[in-house]
């Protein structure tokens, strides 16, 4: 996951419009490098097994397991959950 910072005094003065250009932008842009970065992963992954590497996948049930109460803890279940909805991911 990708993020843009700013301020939100900053962003305050932008007139509305340039408020929607810069989100939109900025979520279009964050799609296009997040698929670039998950691309070079998997080459990188099969180039390490053609190379001989093992790949071991691990449940990672657990550790979800373990991390929600975190979110709960730190009051960030929703926006978890309103992220998740923007990448289309169900869990």
């Amino acid at each position: 996951m990708q993020a843009l910072i700013c301020g939100k005094s900053w962003f305050d003065t932008l007139p509305a419009d340039l408020q929607t250009m810069l989100v939109e932008t900025a979520q279009e842009i964050g799609k296009e490098t997040a698929a670039d970065v998950m691309k070079e992963a998997d080459e990188a992954e099969e180039q390490m097994k053609a190379a001989g590497m093992t790949i071991i996948e691990p449940d990672i049930t657990p550790f979800k397991e373990a991390v929600e109460p975190v979110y709960e803890k730190m009051g960030l279940s929703e926006l978890r959950d309103q992220i998740y909805a923007e990448i289309g991911k169900t869990e």
